[in-house]
């Protein structure tokens, strides 16, 4: 069976009201309170082949994820756009190859989607940590 990259990306992902913020959360809480894991900035050495595993996923607690540096955004794009054909390759499970010492291996591919989602929501917190540093100085 295949798969589109968009469809992957929304495998699994059956727990995102708990690990993305809730609509009604205030900007203060997301900016301030709300956990998001950081992006990490070492330059990637680590073959984009080493994230995708013939193993079947596990099932995991999307929580302990919060825990964790996500690759940088470039690195997930490139992920993505490689994910159906890894898929169509026998490849069904990712890991964490930018940290292998955390021991995340054979997740679900919607880890790609939640790794998208962290870099985008980080990007949106960055922009209205922005605004109230601007507010602040005026």
């Amino acid at each position: 069976m295949s798969f589109t990259a968009s469809e992957l990306l929304k495998m699994a992902l059956h727990d995102e009201k708990i690990i993305y913020p809730n609509p009604e959360l205030s900007i203060s809480m997301f900016c301030h309170k709300f956990p998001l894991p950081v992006i990490s900035l070492v330059n990637m050495t680590v073959p984009l082949d080493n994230f995708f595993a013939e193993s079947e996923p596990r099932s995991f607690d999307f929580l302990v994820l919060a825990k964790f540096a996500v690759p940088s955004k470039s690195v997930i794009k490139k992920l993505i756009l490689d994910a159906p054909h890894q898929w169509e390759a026998g490849k069904h499970s990712i890991s964490y190859a930018h940290l292998p010492s955390s021991g995340l291996q054979r997740l679900h591919f919607g880890v790609l989607g939640y790794w998208k989602k962290v870099v985008e929501l980080r990007e949106i917190r960055l922009k209205w940590l922005q605004a109230e540093q601007w507010i602040c100085d005026t």
